[in-house]
Parts: structure tokens; C-alpha cells; sequence
């Protein structure tokens, strides 16, 4: 693609971020060029580089940009007076069709993480802020009274980070599809056994 002129700074991210996604996908970290990105996003390397410090930082920015706005829905689910059980099944029920490329691209990060520290460094303080952002809605949720207290809020928060990132992996594989009413049925007893005993 050639150069595209006239883009607002806004609209020059969007394009690289949506051009490093595809690249990382296609090629992996390892084999991915800034060069090429910046050709397929018709803009120089110059603009990724007056952007970022590095391809670490560049492959970090993609993956939040292409992951589903999940938890900031939760929260604002939350803020209107949803109950956080409500909100845990419905995204719940949403896991088994999250996009591919979201999926692929989370796996290149994980892979990229155990061979460059800095990428390990970025990846690991993303998914910190998640995990802290699950715990104080589980939290949240115990003091509201609708999930038991006596769970470890830790341990709870970690377990359903956990599902969210290996339903984002095993989606990219060719298994065959888990029926969605089965899948819901699962989630709701989930959540029924996480409910405290009256």
C-alpha cells in the first residue's frame, strides 16, 4: 500500500494498530518487521517510532486495542445497578465467540512474553490491571451479598481471569463448538455455586 497522506494522529494509530494486528497474526512476533507494518498501514516507520519505544510496545497496544471491551462494560454494567452475577453470565455466555484474530493475537503475546523481557514486562502489568479490576468487582459482588464472602476474593478473581484467557485460546482451535445451551447451563450453576447459602 502506498503512503496515505492527511490522516489526523488519531486516524494514523488506528491504521498502524490495525495493521501490526494483522502482521502479528500472519507472521508472529518474531518474524514481524516495524517496516512492514508501517507499509501495510501506509504510513512510515517513522510514525511508529514517534509512537512507540519499541515492537514490544507496539504489539502491547494492539492486543488492547483488538480485545473485547469486556471489563469496561462489566464495570458500567455494574455502575448502572446490574448485579455483577447477571453480568458474569451474560459475558460469560459471550466467551465461545470472541474473535479469532483477538485470540491469535493474545497468543502471540504470551508466546513473545517468555522470550523478551519487555514484552513479559508489559504483559504481565496488563494483565495485573485486569486481574485487579476482576477482584474488586468480586469483591464488590460479596459486599452486595450476591456472591458467598467466605471465597477467597483472590483466588475467585484469578480463577475466572482464567477461563476468560483459555476460552480466548482454545477458541482459535479447531475443536467443535460447545452448544451455547450447554455452555449457559454451566455458567449458571457456576454462579449458583458461587451464590451464598441462604
Amino acid at each position: 500500500m502506498g503512503r496515505v497522506a492527511g490522516l489526523t494522529s488519531e486516524e494514523a494509530r488506528e491504521r498502524l494498530l490495525a495493521a501490526a494486528a494483522e502482521v502479528f497474526v500472519e507472521r508472529g512476533y518474531a518474524g514481524t518487521a516495524t517496516g512492514e507494518i508501517a507499509r501495510r498501514a501506509g504510513l512510515s516507520t517513522g510514525a511508529i517510532y514517534s509512537r512507540y519505544a519499541s515492537k514490544a510496545e507496539l504489539l502491547a497496544d494492539a492486543i488492547k486495542a483488538h480485545m473485547p471491551a469486556e471489563l469496561a462494560r462489566l464495570i458500567s454494567d455494574g455502575a448502572l445497578g446490574v448485579p455483577v452475577p447477571d453480568v458474569v453470565q451474560h459475558l460469560g455466555e459471550e466467551l465461545p465467540h470472541r474473535p479469532r484474530q483477538v485470540s491469535a493475537m493474545l497468543v502471540e503475546g504470551a508466546a513473545a512474553a517468555r522470550r523478551d523481557p519487555r514484552v513479559a514486562e508489559i504483559f504481565s502489568a496488563e494483565l495485573t490491571a485486569h486481574l485487579e479490576t476482576v477482584e474488586g468487582l468480586v469483591v464488590a459482588a460479596q459486599e452486595e451479598g450476591s456472591v458467598d464472602s467466605s471465597l477467597p476474593s483472590g483466588a475467585l478473581s484469578r480463577f475466572l481471569l482464567s477461563v476468560a484467557l483459555g476460552t480466548l485460546f482454545t477458541n482459535m482451535m479447531d475443536l467443535a463448538p460447545v452448544d451455547d445451551a450447554d455452555w449457559a447451563t454451566v455458567i449458571n450453576r457456576f454462579i449458583t455455586a458461587a451464590s451464598p447459602n441462604d
